[in-house]
C-alpha cells in the first residue's frame, strides 16, 4: 500500500498538480490521473488547481479504501492478499528495537509467508497462545534467546526441523540437542 504524505497538506490553500504532487510524494504522471479516479480539480484556466482540503479527503478515502482489517492474532499472507491465521507452530518474533520486533509466520491457507510488527509483550502473548494449541505429544517446542533476537524453533515427529517459517530436515540426534540447547540458554 503506497503512503501519501498528507500532513505537508493545507486545507485553506489551493495547490497547482506539480507542487500537490512533490508535497505528498507522487510523480506528476500519477497525479495527473486522479481527477479521472475522483480528485476534484479546478479547470476554470490554466494551470489547473486543487484545493487542498479535497485533496486531503481524496488521499484519506483512498488509504482506507487500502487498509486490510485484522484480527488480533491475524497476520497479512503475502501470497493470498489478505488476512490469515497462522499456521500452528509456525511463529518467530525477530527484536528490532527495544520496544518492538518482527513477528513472521507461514499462512494457514496456502503456507506463504506472513509478517507483522509488534511489541514483546503482544509477540510473548502469541507465542505462548501457539505453544497451548501445539499438541505436545506430537511436537517438541523450543525457543532462544538473545539480546538480539528471539527465535521459536516447532519440531514434529517426522524430523523436519522449523525455524522461524522455514522448514529443512535435521537428523533425529541433533533434535534433542538443539532443545537442550535453546532451553539453557532461556533458563540462563
Amino acid at each position: 500500500m503506497k503512503r501519501y504524505h498528507v500532513r505537508g497538506l493545507c486545507k485553506s490553500r489551493v495547490y497547482t498538480f506539480k507542487m500537490a504532487a512533490r508535497i505528498v510524494g507522487v510523480s506528476l504522471t500519477t497525479f495527473r490521473k486522479w481527477p479521472k479516479q475522483g480528485l476534484p480539480v479546478i479547470t476554470d484556466k490554466r494551470p489547473y488547481l486543487v484545493r487542498g482540503a479535497d485533496l486531503i479527503d481524496f488521499l484519506t478515502k483512498r488509504i482506507e479504501q487500502n487498509r486490510c482489517p485484522m484480527g488480533k492474532r491475524q497476520f497479512h499472507c503475502m501470497t493470498c492478499h489478505a488476512p490469515r491465521d497462522a499456521e500452528t507452530g509456525s511463529l518467530a518474533y525477530t527484536t528490532q528495537t527495544t520496544r518492538t520486533g518482527r513477528l513472521s509466520a507461514l499462512c494457514g491457507t496456502c503456507g506463504g509467508k506472513m509478517g507483522r510488527f509488534s511489541n514483546p509483550e503482544n509477540a510473548h502473548q502469541m507465542i505462548e497462545a501457539d505453544r497451548a494449541a501445539i499438541n505436545t505429544a506430537t511436537h517438541a517446542y523450543c525457543v532462544t534467546s538473545s539480546p538480539v533476537e528471539t527465535r521459536t524453533f516447532v519440531i514434529p515427529v517426522d524430523g523436519a526441523f522449523v525455524q522461524g517459517g522455514t522448514a529443512r530436515k535435521s537428523p533425529s540426534d541433533r533434535k534433542e540437542n538443539q532443545c537442550e540447547n535453546s532451553t539453557q540458554k532461556t533458563n540462563a
